[in-house]
């Protein structure tokens, strides 16, 4: 993309950028993009009305550019295998002789293999969860270019500046009420954490409670939140408490 403006007076035609993605095997994301500027510079960095494939023979100049992977998986969270379900020793359908409930809509579940050791657990064991929890996890790199000039000592310095990053999110969905998110990353330049966030919401019908931690990092806070649901009491009917990371 670009644009060329006919009534500027110099510098008329835009930056050009370039991008492109595809997917691979439906879950592997690749994004690239380059933004090239198509006029020349001086002896001192400054941009002039020159075209710098008359001055220096290259079509532009490649001033910023990035890349980025990104690997997704989601799914219900439903148990495979000997979990009590579906014709499982000890029940199946909706309940058993002892009159457990085993259904969908329920938020406990029996499951008769240890989730470790896979061993064989008589009479099964009451699992304290949705057996059908919603959950996603992202795996995500990150590359980014960027090229600078500076001017001294009657000598132009080129600058060109590298980052690389490694970050990785997820959410999970405990009950119907409750969500988890989490947040954070590894900068490969600086060799260090970036910043890390996890958060959750308890609905309560008509009510909202919500907590945020950032453990570390410029942005290091936390805060909590009651409101109501509804729009019009949200800024009435309310609790908020937190720490501000302007003084951590």
């Amino acid at each position: 993309s670009g644009s060329y403006n006919f009534l500027a007076d110099s510098l008329k035609l835009s930056n050009i950028s370039i991008s492109g993605s595809t997917t691979v095997f439906g879950k592997l994301g690749i994004n690239g993009n380059m933004t090239l500027n198509p006029y020349a510079i001086n002896e001192r960095g400054q941009i002039i009305n020159k075209f710098n494939v008359l001055k220096t023979g290259h079509l532009a100049r490649m001033t910023n550019a990035g890349a980025s992977l990104s690997y997704s998986i989601s799914g219900g969270g439903k148990y495979q295998g000997n979990d009590g379900h579906h014709g499982s020793p000890g029940g199946g359908g909706d309940g058993d002789g002892d009159g457990h409930h085993h259904g969908g809509n329920s938020d406990y579940a029996f499951i008769y293999y240890h989730p470790i050791t896979g061993e064989y657990i008589p009479g099964g064991w009451c699992y304290y969860m949705n057996p059908n929890i919603p959950w996603s996890l992202r795996v995500g790199y990150n590359y980014s270019f960027s090229r600078s000039y500076q001017y001294s000592n009657e000598r132009l310095q080129v600058k060109d500046n590298h980052t690389q990053t490694v970050s990785l999110s997820g959410s999970l969905r405990l009950t119907k009420a409750l969500d988890m998110n989490f947040n954070t990353g590894f900068d490969l330049t600086k060799m260090k954490m970036s910043t890390t966030q996890v958060s959750a919401t308890y609905d309560l019908h008509c009510f909202t409670m919500s907590v945020s931690w950032v453990p570390n990092g410029q942005w290091e806070s936390w805060s909590f939140r009651f409101a109501a649901k509804a729009s019009a009491l949200a800024d009435i009917l309310k609790f908020k408490k937190t720490s501000s990371y302007w003084d951590n």
